[in-house]
């Protein structure tokens, strides 16, 4: 199962990389002289999301975060 979450991530993700190109071209065509504030404006959305990321990823179970170091070994 989790082999099938990490190949959707990772389409989703492909898929999404030249919509974003797209959308920084326009932006940065349309900003100008001011393309420094979208660079800063992409650094905080994602300080914001890694933070966000970072809390759920403690509210997570030990399971769920490490497999590996939670199992139990059989004797």
């Amino acid at each position: 199962m989790l082999g099938k979450v990490f190949a959707f991530v990772t389409v989703l993700c492909i898929c999404a990389f030249p919509v974003g190109n797209a959308l920084y071209g326009v932006l940065f065509d349309a900003a100008g002289d001011k393309a420094a504030l979208i660079l800063f404006f992409a650094c905080g959305a994602s300080l914001i999301i890694a933070l966000l990321a970072g809390r759920l990823q403690k509210r997570l179970p030990a399971e769920a975060v490490h497999p590996r170091r939670t199992v139990r070994k059989l004797k």
